[in-house]
């Protein structure tokens, strides 16, 4: 299992000499995940991201599928499109009000791949967590959080090629609209 990662101690996106723990942990997971994934079902991880989240949060209108999956809509499109036509995972729901298609649900086949591939993920996560304490696991859960909410509080909103590195006053943050 270590030759997989061994491409990752190449200098990082920032051009630093090593790796930034959390961002080796992060590629790690992610690659990891992906693979079994693919190895499951056959499903690239954007299609997966939108199978987890039905299975998770049952029937969705497919804006809140854009929102939980931090994906922008023409690339949940494309994922509920391999869940439909090439998987037969999801179903599409016409609204009730004027028939237009709003919801997406998981069908039986769906249901029980899904259910498949999330115990597997589950059993590769407790395995990846196994030499550390529930204790740090617990402090390391609420620091990822702490971490996540740093970043979103930064400011990208500034021109083309040139962001804003800034944290957003939270009267300003309560307006802008985060994924």
């Amino acid at each position: 299992m270590a030759g997989l990662f061994e491409d990752r101690l190449a200098p990082n996106c920032l051009g630093e000499d090593r790796l930034v723990p959390l961002e080796a942990a992060a590629r790690a997971w992610a690659d990891v995940s992906a693979q079994t994934v693919k190895r499951l079902c056959g499903l690239a991880i954007e299609p997966w991201s939108v199978a987890a989240a039905l299975h998770r949060h049952g029937m969705l209108p497919q804006s809140r599928l854009s929102a939980l999956c931090h994906t922008h809509k023409v690339a949940i499109s494309r994922a509920v499109d391999v869940l439909v036509q090439q998987k037969q995972w999801v179903v599409r729901l016409p609204s009730g009000s004027d028939g237009r298609i709003r919801h997406l649900i998981l069908t039986e086949k769906g249901l029980a791949e899904a259910a498949i591939v999330a115990a597997a993920l589950a059993d590769l996560r407790d395995l990846c967590l196994a030499e550390i304490s529930e204790g740090d696991v617990a402090q390391m859960h609420a620091l990822l959080l702490r971490v996540k909410e740093g970043v979103r509080r930064i400011d990208l909103r500034g021109p083309p090629g040139k962001p804003r590195f800034q944290v957003i006053p939270d009267s300003v943050r309560a307006e802008i609209k985060f994924a």
